[in-house]
């Protein structure tokens, strides 16, 4: 076995514990003693070394290999990396009121392009304008156009305007009646400001159902508002119905990629508010949001 040879720090503890002997006894030696069997003969791995006397520093740290920031993508999005970007930005407004989340989104959307947003297009149909109750969905849009930031076009089509008053002049006392209070709500939107185009010259959408849209009018408020939303001066267009035809008929148009959706009384004001965001949202200001993508 080899020979038991002390270090000099070892001497010079066993040295300190001997001169504080008159005075303090035998419990430096003692102390000093144990220490040193503790160093000599107790083998002690990092952990314990870190409970003994705290964070442990590694005398040759490994070399840090910055974290690859991802480029971000190039313009235009594709489909999948734009719903991405949606999804972020629908969790990021999700806990703020609808029109404090439009002011944001319409403020941010100006910054980027120093330029205001298209306004929304929102297409009056004569059964919608005939409901006994404005319904909730359109509440709430029209309170976000009028606080905040968003901009619209109204529009009741003068075909639409002539049904009413045939529906005024007729023999259906019920429906007489809902035609004298469609006629109060046209004067409240006329008095916001309203458009009224005649849909002369309107071509009439090609319906791609047997059950779509079934008269004349419908056809070509269906075809103003493609024509309305293929134009570049709106962002989108919702048409305001309760006319099964015309739902039907415009969401074929939605799926193939049209800005055209339907505003009935059946659907939840969030799904209109999120779907207007959408389309006012362009993809430069989806790469701006700094995701990892």
């Amino acid at each position: 076995m080899k020979d038991f040879e002390p270090s000099a720090v070892e001497c010079v503890l066993i040295a300190i514990a001997l001169i504080l002997w008159p005075w303090l006894g035998g419990w430096p030696l003692l102390v000093v003693v144990m220490i040193l069997f503790i160093m000599r003969f107790v083998p002690l791995d990092r952990a314990v070394i870190q409970r003994l006397f705290g964070s442990y520093e590694n005398p040759m740290p490994s070399p840090v290999v910055a974290e690859k920031v991802p480029s971000p993508p190039t313009l235009p999005l594709d489909a999948q990396q734009r719903a991405r970007g949606l999804a972020v930005l629908e969790r990021v407004l999700a806990d703020m009121a609808p029109m404090e989340a439009m002011d944001l989104l319409i403020s941010r959307l100006r910054a980027i392009h120093s330029t205001d947003p298209l306004p929304l297009a929102v297409i009056f149909d004569t059964c919608f304008l005939m409901l006994d109750k404005w319904p909730a969905s359109w509440e709430t849009l029209s309170s976000v156009i009028d606080q905040s930031t968003l901009k619209a076009r109204l529009v009741v089509a003068t075909p639409i305007q002539a049904e009413l008053r045939k529906h005024l002049e007729g023999e259906d006392a019920q429906k007489a009646e809902l035609a004298r209070i469609a006629r109060k709500r046209l004067a409240g939107l006329l008095e916001r400001g309203v458009e009224e185009p005649g849909l002369e010259g309107i071509q009439e959408t090609d319906s791609l159902s047997s059950i779509g849209a079934d008269s004349s009018t419908d056809r070509r408020l269906l075809g103003y508002g493609k024509q309305l939303a293929l134009s570049g001066q709106v962002c989108g267009v919702m048409i305001a119905t309760d006319d099964g035809g015309i739902m039907l008929d415009a969401a074929h148009l939605y799926r193939e990629g049209v800005h055209i959706a339907t505003l009935t009384k059946e659907k939840k004001a969030e799904e209109i508010l999120r779907l207007v965001r959408q389309w006012l949202v362009t993809d430069e200001f989806l790469v701006s949001m700094n995701m990892k993508w």
